[in-house]
């Protein structure tokens, strides 16, 4: 299907594979045709007979080997980084919120699984972390350490993806290189800004000074800042979000959007209806995985199938995105922004991108590059990105050379999608000014991901001077990336242990044991767990989190952002506050409750607990102030 591509497409072969044992697993499981653990066995064995057949048609050339070697070297050093930093925590991250799906995951028999923050109902998107129970289940590793396994396994397939789709598009490993580095590595810019305070003892932009050694500076480097650089949005780049170690949706979908890009690289170069299809099905994985991507890969498939075959037919799908895009516009899912993104806080972000396209672009239409890059200029003094985003467009549209073809759709695609996020927002549960937060966080992580493909072939492509103006900009964007990985593994939220371990829960061990204990003492039960109301990034909800099994309500804002809406949510925090205070059992018999939870969080919301007056419970469970009730039967 692939084999048009130089390396057949081995640099995509995981991601295939991941797919193909997820669909099976998914299907059988949701039709309840076999339980999860067989429905897994079972897929595995579809995928071993598949890769048999195909098995004797690899020649294993020296870019093949050579992504293997990037692929493990990566895992290992991804693991290495991971060990310093390994703690499933609520501070400043959505690990509980991860872990607490992927615990539900395991728990279950059949799908969907069991939204572990909101008793009763289910998880409608959960793609990411099936995959992570998958290789749990497979490898016969603990979940909190395989929580951290999956995250480099994630980041590592994705960078062999990067260079195989640069390798794939000129035949050098160098380009390869080149475009791993800018896709997974680079970071913003800001962190030249951040360095530059530090070194003059004057604040830049927003960036404070900082009175100490470098040293210092890196082991304390605030690395948060950079992800609120445009107002009212959150900012991530590849790599800090490795950094972060969140098992999330933006993350989990990197390598497969990469793997969809090769998968259209090699439609391009030559199209056939398998291949479109098998890609049309991939691409509906984004709705499992993370839906913000299918839309623009979607677009990204359909633009590439008619630029391959110039078939008309490819512009009906065309039509139907507008009229989806225009229904969903007067129907109020999408709104008009009012705050857009000013130049500074763009070139933080884009820096890089944006000077080696504009480069290359210079470098084919010198006079007509004048004229747009004045445009462009006047746009950005006028603080209008949307003139300089059109100026690209045009410029990219001018492009007549054949090999550059392909990378000019990848960045024609994102110049859309950035005019999108300028005009437009998606209408979620986020109220002004932060409506457009989501938008701008999953949009630009599609945009970074294409632009840095296109713009890892257009260095290759670069004058000496233009190409050294890069490189010095390339090393800038590293400053960032370095730094955080310094930095976070200093900044243990809670406690800090010298034992290198991949065990997320080490931390819970050590600073809170009683509770850990009783966690571990659930880990075997079943049925509802009561616990004191989720706080978003806060110690809280940590029973539901760490088991996997269902409590009335966890982190409320977060339910309210998958839809449960403020009256369902509030209702179900005044029945557990109620719980707590006032034991009515009509409501543990709503929520079909079967053990309640007090310890340190309980105890700090509520004061004193008395359910030792309740006939109808049991300790199950106490040691050194943490208590578990049962509920009785009868």
């Amino acid at each position: 299907m692939l084999k048009t591509i130089k390396d057949c497409g081995y640099s995509v072969s995981k991601q295939f594979g991941i797919v193909t044992i997820v669909y099976i697993t998914w299907i059988l499981s949701s039709l309840r045709v076999l339980k999860f653990d067989f429905s897994v066995i079972l897929a595995l064995f579809s995928l071993l007979a598949l890769s048999l057949l195909t098995l004797k048609r690899v020649k294993f050339s020296r870019g093949i080997i050579l992504q293997e070697v990037l692929f493990v070297s990566t895992f290992f050093i991804s693991l290495t980084y991971l060990m310093h930093k390994p703690e499933i925590y609520f501070a400043y991250s959505e690990d509980f919120m991860d872990f607490a799906f992927l615990k539900s995951i395991l728990r279950s028999d059949y799908f969907p699984p069991q939204d572990p923050w909101f008793a009763g109902e289910n998880l409608s998107y959960y793609f990411g972390h099936l995959i992570a129970a998958i290789l749990i289940k497979i490898s016969g590793v603990e979940a909190e350490a395989g929580y951290n396994l999956a995250v480099a396994a994630f980041f590592s397939i994705a960078v062999q993806s990067a260079f195989g789709i640069g390798y794939n598009l000129s035949g050098r490993k160098l380009h390869g290189l080149a475009t791993a580095v800018l896709t997974c590595f680079t970071g913003f810019v800001s962190g030249l800004f951040q360095l530059l305070a530090y070194v003059t003892g004057t604040g830049i932009f927003n960036y404070k000074p900082f009175n100490g050694g470098l040293t210092d500076w890196l082991l304390l480097f605030d690395f948060s800042s950079a992800t609120r650089i445009i107002p009212h949005t959150i900012n991530f780049y590849p790599f800090f979000t490795f950094l972060q170690g969140d098992m999330h949706a933006h993350f989990t979908s990197i390598p497969f959007q990469l793997a969809f890009t090769g998968i259209c690289l090699a439609i391009y170069q030559r199209f056939n209806v398998i291949s479109f299809a098998s890609a049309l099905a991939f691409a509906l994985f984004f709705i499992g995985i993370n839906t913000w991507d299918f839309p623009a890969y979607l677009i990204l498939l359909i633009a590439t199938a008619y630029l391959a075959t110039k078939n008309r037919m490819f512009l009906i799908p065309g039509v139907a995105i507008t009229m989806a895009f225009l229904y969903s516009l007067l129907n109020g899912y999408i709104g008009f922004v009012d705050e857009r993104t000013n130049a500074v806080d763009f070139l933080q972000i884009f820096a890089v991108f944006t000077f080696i396209t504009l480069a290359y672009l210079a470098g084919i239409k010198l006079r007509m590059a004048v004229i747009l890059l004045s445009i462009t200029t006047i746009g950005f003094l006028l603080n209008f990105q949307l003139a300089f985003l059109l100026a690209l467009i045009v410029l990219l549209l001018q492009n007549r050379k054949k090999e550059a073809e392909f990378p000019a759709i990848l960045a024609l695609t994102a110049m859309l999608l950035l005019i999108f996020c300028e005009l437009f927002y998606i209408d979620d549960a986020y109220e002004e000014p932060y409506e457009r937060m989501n938008t701008v966080m999953k949009v630009y992580m599609e945009v970074w991901l294409l632009w840095g493909v296109s713009s890892a072939f257009f260095l290759t492509r670069l004058r000496k001077a233009a190409k050294a103006i890069s490189v010095i900009l390339i090393a800038a964007s590293l400053i960032h990336p370095f730094a955080s990985a310094v930095s976070m593994p200093n900044k243990a939220f809670m406690g800090e242990t010298e034992e290198l371990t991949l065990n997320g829960m080490k931390w819970l061990e050590e600073c809170k044991p009683e509770e850990y204990r009783a966690i571990r003492w659930l880990e075997n039960k079943s049925g509802v767990v009561l616990e004191a109301p989720g706080e978003a990034y806060r110690y809280s909800s940590r029973v539901s989190t760490f088991t996997g099994l269902p409590t009335v309500i966890g982190w409320v804002s977060h339910e309210v952002m998958w839809g449960r809406g403020w009256d369902a949510v509030n209702e179900s925090v005044r029945d557990v506050d109620s719980i707590y205070l006032n034991a009515p059992k009509d409501l543990v018999e709503k929520y079909k409750i079967r053990y309640i939870f007090v310890g340190e969080v309980e105890k700090k919301r509520y004061g004193k607990i008395r359910l030792d007056e309740c006939e109808w419970l049991r300790k199950a469970y106490e040691d050194c102030g943490v208590v578990v009730y049962e509920v009785l039967e009868n």
